[in-house]
């Protein structure tokens, strides 16, 4: 099989729409010894080693905070924290009541006791059931701004990234042979 440059459009689509949730129900069926709580980039990178392809899937991991901008008010900041909410307010800023932040507790419940080794399918459920985590009231439009412009730059350069990529297709290809004969790959 000939396999031909990738496009970062599959790409984007992949990382942004609700094919995740397809391909995971998809991987569920056909393969039930799948673990249910496997998702993300595990499950994208699991469903897209399993057969040849002519291209090449990139995921755009999060990535950490940007150094310098606004300072931060909080320490706990995950979904509908300080940082989404603030940028949230620069992309939808009708969606943002920020007066209605406090009516619930974005606080960590704590309510497993795990080591950091062990994960479940029940983790963030367990740490908060409200299903928000930090303090959206915290939210500023200037840490908004600073943070989509890093993401910006952080996208621009993952695309020109991939755009140069001449080794990933290369490596799957090899990968993709070598697997087809496993016996004629020992040393």
């Amino acid at each position: 099989m000939t396999m031909t440059k990738t496009s970062i459009w599959p790409v984007i689509l992949l990382a942004s729409c609700p094919l995740l949730a397809i391909a995971q129900q998809d991987s569920l069926r056909s393969n039930p010894s799948l673990p249910a709580d496997v998702l993300g980039p595990q499950l994208i990178m699991w469903t897209q080693m399993q057969k040849p392809h002519d291209y090449v899937v990139y995921l755009f991991g999060l990535m950490d905070r940007a150094k310098g901008g606004p300072p931060k008010k909080t320490t706990m900041d995950m979904h509908a924290g300080e940082g989404e909410t603030s940028t949230t307010m620069v992309n939808f800023p009708d969606l943002v009541k920020l007066d209605q932040a406090k009516t619930q507790s974005g606080e960590d419940q704590h309510r497993q006791h795990l080591p950091d080794t062990l994960y479940t399918g029940i983790w963030w459920y367990a740490r908060f059931p409200n299903h928000y985590s930090g303090d959206g009231s915290a939210a500023t439009k200037e840490l908004g701004e600073f943070e989509m412009k890093a993401w910006e730059d952080k996208i621009v350069e993952a695309i020109k990234a991939v755009k140069a990529d001449q080794d990933t297709l290369k490596i799957q290809n090899e990968f993709y042979q070598k697997i087809s004969h496993p016996l004629d790959t020992r040393p």
